[in-house]
């Protein structure tokens, strides 16, 4: 996966602490069956299924001939502040499917990230500076391979990231690095060894915060735990030094929170699995 960056983004920096290495979490969006359109759907995969975390429901273009852009449209109405949005389980990195993210200013769409090509299918989050937008939309230029193929995306979210107060140095595992394979070796009656088969796969990742503010910990992290008891997220660990390493993930246990020193900061630690 990567973190896309807009050329213009500005960060947070000095007294707040902040820099572009701060964790981010994509978990908030704007993004509901009712607000997503697209130019064209197929009838078995329509543009309502961005709505849904389920990555085994897609849209895919219904275009006959993948000669045009087609345009996937969040119609935010009352203007709200964004600054990402993200995909997940697509084809536009195979499909070699430029792709540009534009927002809409005062009734006109206005570029936010320029066309650009993804390297894989992997999730991918686009990142910009914090604007006030009435809607986001992705444009997606025919695809250049040399078979084209109609884009398909499976999840979309847009909307503000939360980002994490205390960045992570040693003893985390990067989400892509944290490999999780379930196969099975066969083996011969003699017991030469005849193959394996991989049954399935994920990637697994460990959070563990400290030194956090007990306003900063109530008013942001505690949100995200409540919305992350059900839905999945988007997640980058070091977004300015590692941009391609981040996932579209969901927690496999409780998160765990505790006072840590007299003076009221907080620690908390959770676990994901998802894809990257």
């Amino acid at each position: 996966m990567s973190v896309i960056l807009s050329p213009s983004l500005v960060v947070l920096e000095g007294a707040s602490g902040f820099n572009s290495n701060n964790p981010i979490i994509g978990y908030e969006t704007l993004a509901t069956s009712g607000t997503i359109t697209a130019t064209t759907e197929s009838a078995e995969h329509p543009a309502e299924n961005l709505a849904n975390p389920a990555t085994h429901l897609y849209w895919q273009s219904d275009a006959g001939s993948p000669s045009s852009d087609e345009v996937v449209t969040v119609s935010i109405g009352t203007p709200d502040t964004v600054d990402y949005i993200a995909i997940a389980a697509h084809n536009l990195g195979s499909g070699i499917c430029p792709v540009t993210v534009e927002g809409l200013i005062g009734g006109s769409w206005t570029e936010l990230i320029s066309e650009r090509l993804l390297a894989t299918d992997e999730p991918a989050i686009f990142r910009f500076t914090a604007v006030s937008l009435a809607g986001i939309r992705l444009v997606i230029g025919p695809s250049q391979a040399s078979v084209p193929v109609a884009p398909k995306i499976a999840v979309l979210y847009t909307g503000a990231l939360l980002m994490l107060q205390r960045r992570l140095y040693v003893g985390h595992t990067p989400i892509n690095y944290g490999r999780r394979v379930n196969v099975t070796s066969q083996r011969s009656i003699n017991g030469a060894f005849l193959g394996r088969i991989v049954l399935s796969e994920s990637r697994e990742s460990q959070v563990t915060l400290q030194n956090l503010t007990p306003s900063w910990y109530r008013d942001y992290l505690d949100p995200f735990f409540v919305s992350a008891q059900e839905n999945p997220f988007f997640w980058a660990w070091r977004p300015g030094d590692y941009s391609s390493e981040s996932g579209f993930a969901w927690l496999t246990e409780d998160p765990q929170v505790s006072n840590q020193s007299a003076n009221g900061l907080m620690q908390a630690s959770f676990s994901m699995s998802g894809i990257a």
